[in-house]
């Protein structure tokens, strides 16, 4: 009988041990969204139900950001505001934190959509917030990775000689994330010290995805790389042809991926194409990959629901502009946004439009859904929260 009891005392202490462990050493947990597509194999889309009957129930205006831009050669006034490519909220009880174009970190209470607390960084954020512990971390356009407290304190930076529009996932209580100066980092989430480093071949804006003992991502100069997870071992790569800043999603073992040149491949875990998919304009989303079917829009206008085990077109819709973001899935629905101002809502199986609904402004960025309420940023500087009236 003592002997029963010491057993059963051991293993309440593992359970116990093993939640702490889930809870405390990763950016991601089945309640909320925590970070970039929710979970390290970019799987999670959100919890409830998509709203069937939307109304906006508050908005949140962000600033403007002016600066100047080269294009074709001319040298151009720009003005930034909302969020951006591949900006997407992320949630923790009653506040949602975020990065905005206008080069602020922000943390609004979720329940009003008023403003808690800003952080100011030198430029344009685009990158994802990645919940961790108490801790917020994020890149900017600055060239630096800031890691800030949930009240707004900044508690370490990592300096980068570019851009960090990459969004960060902490899996075993090491943090990954890409950079624009051709880098993936590993990184102790707790102090900001560099465990591990590898070069890649150009830029990269992509998230990493971590499944087993692999760490996947890919760059600017059309590869996908596979390294390993506690060392930074490359283990393999594969040539996707063109800029590729789609995030990689782990679904039964394969790996999707969509780039600019209009492909979506699907590769195993080896490196091995199983199917590819091509658009007829580029991708720049994450597929959202659930039911045994893959979600993904294009700058074609089109978004597509494809085969998870051969890459067969079920259905497609068509948008009045492109699609950059990433869509979400939650039970029979799926909602993306679109280059034309709008959310669509679209049923998962059949590809009907059910609703849709306008910001006012193109979205490039990707909503999620906590508890049946729907939170997306537009280009028309506000941030929404859209759900079934209260």
């Amino acid at each position: 009988m003592l002997m029963d009891i010491k057993l059963l005392s051991c293993s309440i202490i593992f359970i116990l041990n093993f939640n702490l462990y889930g809870k405390w050493l990763n950016s991601f947990t089945t309640n909320t969204i925590l970070m970039w597509r929710g979970n390290n194999t970019h799987t999670f889309y959100g919890t409830g139900k998509i709203p069937g009957k939307p109304h906006i129930l508050w908005k949140f205006k962000t600033k403007v950001f002016k600066e100047k831009l080269r294009f074709k050669g001319k040298i151009l006034d720009y003005e930034w505001t909302g969020t951006g490519w591949s900006g997407q909220i992320s949630k923790l009880n009653n506040k949602i934190y975020f990065g905005s174009v206008d080069s602020y970190i922000y943390c609004l209470n979720s329940t009003n959509g008023k403003l808690i607390w800003k952080y100011k960084t030198g430029k344009p954020v685009k990158s994802s917030v990645c919940i961790y512990k108490d801790r917020l971390i994020v890149g900017s356009r600055d060239s630096n990775i800031y890691c800030l407290s949930t009240n707004g304190n900044l508690l370490w930076k990592i300096k980068t000689k570019k851009d960090v529009d990459s969004s960060g996932c902490v899996y075993h209580g090491r943090l990954y994330i890409g950079t624009e100066d051709g880098r993936i980092l590993c990184v102790n989430p707790d102090n900001g010290k560099i465990i591990w480093q590898r070069k890649v071949a150009g830029s990269v804006e992509s998230s990493p995805a971590v499944y087993s003992n692999y760490v996947f991502i890919s760059c600017y100069r059309g590869y996908l790389y596979c390294f390993n997870k506690d060392n930074g071992k490359l283990i393999w790569r594969f040539r996707t042809g063109d800029d590729t800043d789609s995030s990689p999603v782990i679904y039964k073992k394969r790996i999707y991926i969509g780039c600019e040149n209009g492909y979506l491949f699907c590769l195993n875990l080896k490196g091995r194409l199983k199917w590819k998919f091509k658009a007829k304009k580029g991708i720049w989303g994450t597929p959202a990959v659930k039911y045994g079917r893959v979600y993904i829009g294009s700058e074609d206008t089109f978004f597509y629901c494809l085969g998870a085990k051969n890459g067969k077109v079920i259905w497609k819709f068509k948008a009045k502009e492109g699609i950059w973001g990433s869509a979400c899935v939650l039970g029979k629905k799926v909602i993306f946004g679109s280059r034309d101002g709008r959310i669509y809502c679209l049923n998962a199986f059949t590809g009907k439009l059910l609703w849709w609904k306008t910001t006012w402004g193109p979205v490039f960025s990707s909503p999620i859904v906590v508890d049946s309420v729907i939170y997306l940023g537009s280009r028309s500087g506000y941030i929404y929260e859209i759900g079934e009236k209260k």
